[in-house]
């Protein structure tokens, strides 16, 4: 529970742990923001895995059971419907739209999915499709039931996701760390600091926790924030700065090596 506070709490104002960090820390500040990354997305995982789950329990039966039995034999695809057949959604729009090879032009244009005998196109934008070759996919056979089999799987969406949510992250606070850093840099003249390059790149880290915890709890309540990268900058820098400070107030009021020996003597 204490070092659950002294992650979570002390980076907002105590002056001795940004010391402790500079001078006890070594090697950890990778390790620490990597543990925060993963720490913070925890929530929206679970936000993630709820919506798939709900999804699939109260939307997907819907898609599933208008959707026919697919067939691909010798190259060529069958449903056990009359085409031209779209599945569309609860306000009428065409979600997937089957038809014959003579029938494309006459499939509904804002289809993002249309589906013929011999090709599967699927729409990426109003500009580019992407179309597939039937003859890659033969001997497929496809059931509602394999359908609603499958859209199980989507409860795990969350989980599938969170390494690659984790990896994305870390590099976007490793990026922002880099731009608070090179500032850090550029102050420690002015703020009259012999502290090093580790030193402060260490402090850099932990300067960045507050901003990372107060960006996390607003995107969770959903709260808008007006050029919120560049506030998060500013409130780094901030937190680097006082930082840099705790360490020259430390090093003002630690004694000299005369008054230690003398001290001693």
């Amino acid at each position: 529970m204490h070092s659950f506070f002294n992650l979570f709490c002390k980076p907002f104002y105590s002056r001795e742990y940004y010391h402790d960090v500079i001078h006890h820390w070594r090697g950890k500040n990778l390790l620490l923001l990597l543990l925060v990354t993963a720490f913070v997305l925890i929530p929206t995982v679970f936000e993630i895995t709820d919506t798939l789950s709900r999804f699939v329990d109260t939307e997907a039966p819907f898609y599933i059971e208008q959707a026919p039995e697919i067939k691909i034999k010798d190259g060529v695809l069958k449903i056990d419907r009359v085409l031209p057949y779209d599945i569309k959604t609860k306000k009428h729009e065409t979600v997937v739209a089957f038809v014959d090879d003579a029938q494309v032009g006459k499939a509904d244009p804002e289809a993002p999915v249309v589906v013929t005998t011999h090709k599967l196109m699927v729409k990426k934008n109003a500009r580019e499709t992407k179309t597939y070759d039937v003859k890659q996919m033969n001997g497929i056979t496809i059931t509602k039931k394999d359908l609603y089999h499958w859209s199980g799987y989507l409860r795990l969406g969350g989980i599938l996701v969170y390494p690659l949510m984790v990896v994305g992250l870390y590099l976007y606070y490793l990026l922002m760390s880099l731009i608070v850093f090179l500032t850090g840099l550029c102050l420690l003249k002015f703020l009259k600091s012999p502290m090093d390059k580790e030193s402060l790149y260490r402090l850099t880290v932990v300067a960045m926790l507050p901003m990372i915890y107060c960006t996390t709890v607003l995107e969770l309540s959903d709260v808008s924030v007006p050029y919120l990268t560049f506030a998060s900058l500013l409130v780094s820098a901030a937190y680097l700065v006082y930082g840099i400070r705790a360490n020259n107030a430390s090093r003002t009021n630690a004694p000299s090596e005369e008054e230690e020996s003398g001290r001693q003597g």
